[in-house]
């Protein structure tokens, strides 16, 4: 055996490492306008060490020479497997009936009470998905073959998917509030979002004759309760190939509604003299 690669086998390499796929995802994410940081670093509170999310992108929402400010934040976790996620959940899930106040912080040196009410008036977590075109599931495996037959497997996806996600920003909302000198009231929105090279597939729970059906992107709702962390989260899961069709077709029209909502109550306190 050779002692050295060649560069053939250096470059399939690297792709089955994943690399060059974050360094795509940076790039795509960067095009839709976010300012991005690859492999940021975070405090794990529960193992004392630093980890990494893939990508942190950052959008305003809305920003004026008065507060509230708001800033959109993506944090996303790429995945280079081929291996099939499937999700299930009930169709007449609707998301309207979804809280998601764990993905909506507010912070800052004017984040008193009143401006926390402000916030909870004007509800953004109901506009976190104005717009969506991903299902909604409660349950997620990946499919794994096991010797002769496939197999419907969950072991290790919370840990090595959702877990980091929600340690990555429950660090980065504490990051936030712990310089409310610095900054003024402030809205961070935050998107999970986990990128894979495999495909998708949904599930149908409420038709005992469904059959998984391809997609292109779909979104699991997860309630945490740990003695560190409790909350609810969404995280939407993507194929690589459809991250900017994704961001165009979710993202950017539950941006552009928090920002209406905002304008909306701008205009409202306006109207009734009152004061920011």
């Amino acid at each position: 055996m050779d002692d050295h690669p060649s560069v053939e086998q250096i470059r399939a390499a690297v792709d089955r490492s994943g690399y060059l796929m974050e360094q795509k995802i940076t790039a795509g994410v960067s095009i839709k306008g976010y300012s991005v940081v690859p492999s940021w670093p975070f405090p794990d509170q529960d193992l004392g060490v630093s980890r990494e999310v893939d990508v942190l992108g950052n959008k305003s929402i809305h920003m004026e020479e008065k507060p509230p400010f708001a800033f959109l934040w993506l944090l996303c976790e790429c995945k280079n497997s081929s291996q099939p996620f499937v999700f299930m959940g009930n169709s007449r899930d609707e998301w309207h009936g979804i809280w998601l106040s764990s993905l909506v912080n507010v912070a800052g040196k004017d984040s008193s009470a009143k401006w926390k009410a402000i916030s909870s008036k004007i509800d953004i977590s109901k506009h976190h998905h104005y717009s969506p075109q991903a299902v909604l599931a409660t349950q997620f495996c990946k499919i794994v073959r096991d010797r002769s037959a496939w197999k419907a497997n969950h072991e290790g996806v919370y840990d090595s998917l959702l877990l980091p996600l929600i340690k990555a920003v429950e660090a980065h909302k504490s990051i936030t509030e712990g310089f409310p000198a610095l900054i003024p009231f402030t809205i961070s929105v935050y998107y999970l979002v986990i990128v894979t090279a495999g495909d998708l597939y949904y599930l149908d729970a409420a038709s005992p004759d469904s059959q998984p059906e391809k997609k292109e992107w779909c979104s699991l709702y997860r309630r945490i309760n740990s003695s560190k962390i409790t909350g609810a989260y969404t995280f939407d899961f993507v194929t690589m190939d459809h991250l900017g069709k994704f961001l165009d077709t979710v993202i950017e029209p539950s941006r552009l509604e928090i920002n209406r909502a905002i304008c909306e109550w701008e205009l409202d306190a306006i109207a009734h003299g009152e004061t920011r």
